[in-house]
């Protein structure tokens, strides 16, 4: 079993995200579980965290900019990320 250790944002070292504060929170599953995401702890906080954004884009809970805040991603690219993704929002208004 690995525990994994997330920021609530992942900004990358191109794109530094201008929010500052971030809420930490562990995952722990199973090894075999985690390589689905990837084979380092980075990897797999990265996939997590997107698989995260998209579904809360996708119901709603999440708006563009809070999606590209939690990424580290500007408009443009949160824009990108979301077409390639396939990801609509849901009928209901978003935050």
């Amino acid at each position: 079993m690995t525990s994994f250790r997330f920021c609530a944002r992942i900004g990358t070292m191109d794109h530094p995200s201008p929010v500052t504060d971030v809420m930490q929170f562990t995952v722990n599953m199973p090894d075999r579980v985690a390589r689905r995401w990837g084979e380092t702890p980075e990897e797999v906080g990265r996939h997590v965290m997107e698989d995260a954004a998209i579904e809360g884009y996708r119901a709603g809970r999440l708006s563009h900019r809070q999606v590209g805040e939690m990424l580290g991603l500007d408009y443009w690219q949160t824009e990108a990320f979301l077409k390639e993704c396939r990801a609509r929002q849901s009928c209901g208004e978003g935050p």
